[in-house]
Formats: structure tokens, C-alpha cells, sequence
């Protein structure tokens, strides 16, 4: 696609009040002081396209300021182009604008914020507004990659991008070389085959950095561990195993030996022997217990038991009582309403009987006023008679059927009553003859109660007791006589054995953890080994990788560096440990851009680079070349150039076609 600026306009943007760049689809030189609005052309044309400036920025002062640098208000800021894309004519028009909405009921119009206005034709009277989607959707059509368009029309986007951007840009100018043309390029890398297998070599080259991390975190921690456990390893140079092993087994027969002396003292003692005493006297006093007073006692609880059962029979006639008591004030209650009503209809029966009414109608008629004949007049009042008759009888034969269902709930309410309170009276004498048992069986259980005796206090409990308590005073001087002999034992010779026999111990625990220690150690030095066994395969592995790189840039660099007339592309470094490492470095005359070139030299590699990639992408449109005064010869591009110059002598902007 090929894009070339034919006239852009600006109104109030930016500055400039009105502004028109006839170029007519060629290369053109803009020369104006600085401050004249040179910039603003770039920008204006990014606007239009992108809604950003020439930098990219999509929040930058557009409207047009005062003296005072305030905003000028009520005015449209505007961007109107034309274009001839692949031959065909095309206008885009923009225009930015403040709201101003005058509410009901002020006088005075208040800002209500922007709007943008989207124009398009074929020509400038076919302009017509289009909303933000067809805008973008034509944009997009003409401008499918805004990132293609920077690198096509801007000389300094493609340098300004990250490395790793840049040299994926430039690979896709020539032909892929593959791993496998690389790798049969060079007999040493063969082996590298082997290694990659069916990976990429990007992730083995992660693969082997991973690995080397991890090896050399490895290897600086072994030295760390081993002396550690060195200072951690007990003295054990005194120490004879085999020596402290007899030793730990005689003193371990000796202190067998004690414990069986003090189990010979507790066993020929009388202890034993006074225990089953005793637990025979205690069972010959339960007996005792269980035999006395058996019968009475039997008895006893019978009446207890009865005693229960009465008080608790007594308790629920009570609570049935009160619900009898309960219902009969709530019949009472309702007898008393339902004669109430009763005596209200009788009065209404009276009243409605002796009731005499006279009927009267109207003797003229009210629309037309003549006199209505005496026969009508008779036959309208009989009829209201009539009418009245009817209802009258309706309301007694009511009142007579509300009476009589009155009078049957009074009938059913004063018979349930009667009911009531005969079950009342019932219960009353049934509660008074149960009270009367349960005070005979009270007065028959404390009877029984002063008649018994404590078991206590007969002679043969009391014989008992004194026996029992005869045994265990004996028992407790026998456990005294032997805790004596048996702590004697455990202070004079166990003791003794036992601290002997822990300082053992721990002496062979010392040469355990000796030789755990000594173990570890052979284990962390062989370890060590290993890693840096490994360590150097993956630093030849590394090399490999890196020849690789080397044999794959130089098959590609020329290739690429073809596609260019004044710049050459470095696309890796050799380092002092001989190392690679991957860079994309644009060089003018073996000056490399970021660090020695000047900025002439910068514009018209960057203009070189556009023609490169113009033609790669088949995308052509106009460049900006900002600062163009500083490069006496401008590189030859295939798009259209406007070239942006500071000139002290033109004080306003002036255009000149190259």
C-alpha cells in the first residue's frame, strides 16, 4: 500500500490558528523558527490517524491558549487531510470541540464537556460525519498495524525499540535458518543434535541456565555444611567402643542384680497377707449391712413407693380440677354474652313490629313538570308498601332464626355446665379421700423409721471395724519397714550404677553421631564431585550453544545486512570469558548508533531502515523528519518525505518542494 500526503489543514490546533501544507503527494521541506509549529504538523497528522502525538502521547494540550496561557474557549479545534492512497484520493477530517448547554431557566450557557466530530469523503464537499467505529474501521483498513506505520514513517521508532524487538523485526526480512542447517553447517555442533533431542534450543539454553544456578548454589553450600557438622563432630579420639560396650553390659547385669534384691524385700514382707485380712473382714461387714433390718426395710420402701404414686395422683386431679374450674368461667362468660344478644333482637323484634310507615310520591314529573294522574301516584306507593312489606318480613324472620340459634347455645352451654361441675364435686371428694391415705401411709413409714437401728451401732459392726482398723495399722508399719530397706538399696548401689551407666551411654552415643558426621561428609564430598562433573557439561554444553548462535548469526547477518544501502546490523558480542551474548546493534561506517553517531547519521539510517522494512511490509507513507536541518544529505527513501527544518531566517513557516 502506498500513502501520500496531498494537503493537510490545520484550524486552532495547537497554536495554530490556521495552517495548510500543500504538498501534492511530494517530498517537501517545512523551514520556520523554532516555536513556529514545525512539530505541530507531526502532531496534528498523528492525531488525525491515531488519536496520540508524534511521541506517542495520548494526553497532550491540543486546544489553541492566550497570552495569559489560558484556554481560548468556543472554539473547534480541527485536522482536515487528503490523501492518495494507492492512487485513489481520500479525505479524513477531525474536529474537537467544547459543549455548551444553556438548562432551562438560565440565562447564561454552561460547559458540559467535549465532543469529536469524525468526517470522511471522497472529496472535500462529500465529507461526511461518521461515528468513532467506521472512523477507526477506515484507519484500520489503510493502517491495519499502528507499529508498522511508526516503523515506516518514523526514522528514529525502530532504534528507539527494545533489542530483542528489533532483531525479531530484522529476522523476518530473510529466510529462516533452521537449527538443522545450522547444525550440519558445522561438524563440532553434531553433538549438539544430541543434546536438544526433539527441543527447542531456547529451552535447553534455560534448561542449562536453570541447572548451572542450581549446581553452583550447591556447590557453595557443601564446604558451608561440611564445616558445620566438623564443628558440630564430638572428641571421640579417648573413646574405645569395644571397651564401653563390655563395660555398659556388666553394669546393666549389676543393676538387674538390685532391682531383683529389692523385689525379694517386697515379696517377703506380711503386706500381702494383711490385705486379704482386711478385704475379708470388709466383706463379712457388708454382709452385716445387707442382713439388718432386711424385712422392715423392704417394707419401708413399699411405702415409699406408695406414698410417691398417691402424691402424684393427688397432683393431676388438682391440675384437672383447674381445667374444669377454667371451662366452667368460660361457658359462664359466654352465657352471659348469649343472653345479652338474646334481649338486644327481642328488642329489635319489638321496634320492627310496632313500626308504621306512610309513603308519599311526587305529584309532577321533574322533566316536563305536568301533574303525574292519581292512578300512577296510588300505584307507585303501593309499590314502595310492597317493597317495604318484603323487607320488613325478611328482617323478623332473621332476628326469629338468630333467637332461636341464640337460645340453643344458651340450652347446650348451661347443660355442659352442669356436667362441669358435677365432675367438679366428683374430683374435690376423690382428692379429699386420697390426701386422707397418703397422711396414713406417712404416719406408717415414720413408724417404721424409729422402730429401726443403725447398723452401726450394734456390737458385731463395731467388733468388725475395730479388727479392720487393728490391720491396717499393721500394714502401714510393714510398707515403712520397707520403703526404708529398699530406698537404702536404690541410694547405695542403683544410683550409682545408673549415673555410670548414662555416662556410657552417652559416650557411645557420641561415637554414633561421629560416624553419621564422618558419613555425611564422604557423602557431601562425593556429591561435590558429581556436581562439578556436571557443572563442566553444561558449561561445554554452554559452548556449544553459544558456537551455535555464532554460526547462526553469521549465516543470517549478511543475509540481512543485504537488504540495507549505509547500515550494518551487529547482531552479537564475544565475551572476554568468551562467552555470547545476543545484541542488535545498527552501525554507520563501524560507529554504532546509540554510542558515536551523530544525529544527522541517526535520521538517514533511520531512513535506510524504512526503506528496508517499506519494502518488506509493502507499506509506504509519508515521513516525518524532525530536526531535518542537521543532515546536509538527506538518505533517498521510496515514500514521500516532509522534512521539518529550523531556520532562522523564515520567521513564519514556509513549504519548498524538493
Amino acid at each position: 500500500m502506498k500513502i501520500k500526503l496531498i494537503k493537510l489543514v490545520l484550524d486552532n490546533f495547537k497554536g495554530a490558528k490556521h495552517f495548510e501544507l500543500n504538498t501534492d503527494g511530494k517530498d517537501i521541506v517545512v523551514k520556520g523558527e523554532n516555536n513556529t509549529g514545525k512539530t505541530t504538523i507531526a502532531d496534528a497528522f498523528y492525531w488525525l490517524l491515531f488519536n496520540k502525538d508524534s511521541k506517542g502521547a495520548t494526553k497532550f494540550a491540543i486546544k489553541t491558549l492566550d497570552n495569559a496561557g489560558e484556554e481560548i474557549n468556543n472554539l473547534k479545534h480541527s485536522v482536515y487531510a487528503v490523501l492518495n492512497i494507492d492512487g485513489k484520493e481520500h479525505h479524513i477530517k477531525k474536529t474537537y470541540s467544547e459543549k455548551w448547554t444553556r438548562k432551562r431557566g438560565q440565562a447564561k450557557a454552561s460547559f458540559t464537556g467535549h465532543e469529536t466530530v469524525y468526517e470522511l469523503g471522497a472529496s472535500k464537499e462529500e465529507l461526511t460525519p461518521k461515528k468513532l467505529k467506521d472512523f477507526n474501521e477506515f484507519i484500520n483498513s489503510i493502517i491495519s498495524d499502528e507499529q508498522i506505520f511508526k516503523l515506516t514513517t518514523n526514522p528514529f521508532w525502530f532504534n528507539s525499540l527494545k533489542q530483542d524487538e528489533r532483531k525479531k523485526i530484522l529476522m523476518s526480512l530473510v529466510d529462516e535458518v533452521t537449527d538443522e542447517d545450522v547444525i550440519k553447517s558445522d561438524d563440532k555442533l553434531k553433538e549438539l543434535k544430541k543434546l536438544l533431542g526433539d527441543g527447542s534450543l531456547d529451552d535447553f539454553k534455560m534448561r542449562i541456565a536453570r541447572n548451572k544456578k542450581a549446581i553452583n548454589e550447591d556447590l557453595k553450600a557443601i564446604p558451608v555444611r561440611v564445616d558445620e557438622i566438623n564443628h558440630n563432630m564430638p572428641d571421640i579420639q579417648k573413646y574405645d567402643k569395644t571397651k564401653l560396650d563390655k563395660e555398659l553390659t556388666d553394669i546393666n547385669n549389676e543393676i538387674k542384680s538390685v532391682d531383683e534384691q529389692i523385689k525379694d524385700i517386697e515379696n517377703g514382707l506380711s503386706v500381702g497377707k494383711i490385705d486379704k485380712n482386711i478385704k475379708s473382714k470388709q466383706l463379712e461387714v457388708q454382709y452385716l449391712i445387707d442382713n439388718h433390718n432386711s424385712d422392715s426395710r423392704r417394707k419401708l420402701t413399699s411405702l415409699i413407693n406408695q406414698e410417691s404414686e398417691h402424691e402424684r395422683a393427688i397432683a393431676v386431679k388438682k391440675r384437672d380440677l383447674n381445667n374444669l374450674y377454667s371451662e366452667h368461667r368460660s361457658n359462664e362468660s359466654e352465657l352471659e354474652e348469649q343472653n345479652e344478644k338474646f334481649k338486644s333482637l327481642g328488642k329489635m323484634h319489638k321496634e320492627l313490629v310496632n313500626e308504621e310507615k306512610e309513603f308519599s310520591t311526587a305529584t309532577a314529573c321533574d322533566c316536563c313538570g305536568q301533574d303525574i294522574p292519581a292512578h300512577m301516584q296510588e300505584q307507585a306507593i303501593k309499590k314502595m308498601q310492597e317493597s317495604y312489606n318484603v323487607d320488613k318480613s325478611q328482617k323478623l324472620e332473621r332476628i326469629q332464626s338468630d333467637g332461636i340459634e341464640i337460645r340453643n347455645r344458651v340450652n347446650y352451654l348451661s347443660e355442659q355446665n352442669n356436667e362441669i361441675e358435677e365432675s367438679i364435686e366428683k374430683l374435690k371428694k376423690e382428692i379429699e379421700e386420697d390426701k386422707k391415705t397418703l397422711e396414713s401411709l406417712k404416719e406408717e413409714i415414720k413408724v417404721l423409721e424409729s422402730n429401726n437401728t443403725k447398723v452401726e451401732d450394734t456390737d458385731d459392726y463395731k467388733q468388725l471395724d475395730s479388727e479392720i482398723q487393728a490391720l491396717k495399722e499393721q500394714k502401714e508399719q510393714s510398707i515403712q519397714s520397707l520403703n526404708e530397706d529398699v530406698e537404702s538399696l536404690i541410694k547405695n548401689k542403683k544410683e550409682p550404677l545408673i549415673n555410670q551407666q548414662e555416662d556410657i551411654k552417652q559416650k557411645l552415643d557420641d561415637i554414633n553421631v561421629n560416624k553419621r558426621a564422618t558419613d555425611r561428609i564422604n557423602e557431601l564430598e562425593s556429591k561435590q564431585e558429581q556436581l562439578a562433573q556436571e557443572y563442566n557439561e553444561l558449561e561445554h554444553a554452554t559452548f556449544l550453544t553459544e558456537e551455535f548462535t555464532k554460526q547462526k548469526v553469521n549465516l543470517m547477518e549478511s543475509s540481512i545486512n543485504d537488504k540495507f544501502e549505509i547500515t550494518n546490523f551487529k547482531l552479537f558480542n564475544v565475551l572476554i570469558n568468551e562467552g555470547v551474548e545476543d545484541v542488535c546493534i545498527a552501525m554507520h561506517n563501524g560507529v554504532p548508533y546509540d554510542s558515536g553517531l551523530n544525529n544527522a547519521a541517526r535520521i538517514n539510517v533511520g531512513l535506510d531502515i524504512i526503506n528496508a522494512l517499506s519494502k518488506h511490509y509493502d507499506f509506504y507513507a509519508p515521513i516525518m523528519i524532525d530536526n531535518a536541518e542537521s543532515v546536509t544529505d538527506v538518505h533517498k527513501t521510496t515514500s514521500q518525505q516532509i522534512q521539518l527544518e529550523v531556520s532562522k531566517e523564515d520567521k513564519e513557516l514556509t513549504v519548498q518542494v524538493i
